[in-house]
């Protein structure tokens, strides 16, 4: 019956990262998206129809507080360059992190795109690119 009522259903996730004691981690995510789309098709065959979004852009959050910004592609490289920060791998959230001009910043990367990619393989769903121009280029070889 649901399946008839539901063209496509996008489960927006970006922005989720956040370096605050209030953040959300991946595991938690990933739990809720897994949760909604076998709540609302229990049947993999069902799945077809479900979109999990994948964000190509990054978040700059401030130290002092919960406002953010967003980065793309080219301003991440610039960063990088300028700052040459030390990039590291979050367990908990599963993305790469930076700290840099005072603020912490979450970029996709390979391994955090593939880390949601698997999830929409197991689920059995597609995925929708949130501002697919802001990535970098390589990005696109995971597909």
């Amino acid at each position: 019956e649901r399946e008839r009522e539901i063209e496509i259903l996008f489960l927006c996730t970006p922005d989720l990262t956040r370096p605050h004691a209030d953040q959300l981690d991946t595991d938690f995510v990933s739990f809720q998206i897994r949760k909604v789309i076998t709540t609302l098709a229990p049947l993999p065959e069902q799945r077809q129809r479900f979109l999990i979004g994948l964000n190509f852009y990054g978040t700059a959050w401030g130290n002092n507080g919960p406002a953010s910004s967003t980065l793309t592609g080219e301003e991440y490289v610039d960063l990088l360059k300028r700052f040459k920060p030390i990039i590291t791998w979050d367990e908990e959230t599963q993305e790469h992190t930076t700290m840099c001009n005072g603020k912490t910043i979450f970029y996709p990367t390979l391994k955090s795109i593939d880390v949601r990619l698997e999830l929409a393989r197991e689920l059995g769903t597609g995925v929708s690119i949130w501002e697919i121009g802001q990535g970098l280029d390589y990005f696109w070889d995971l597909f």
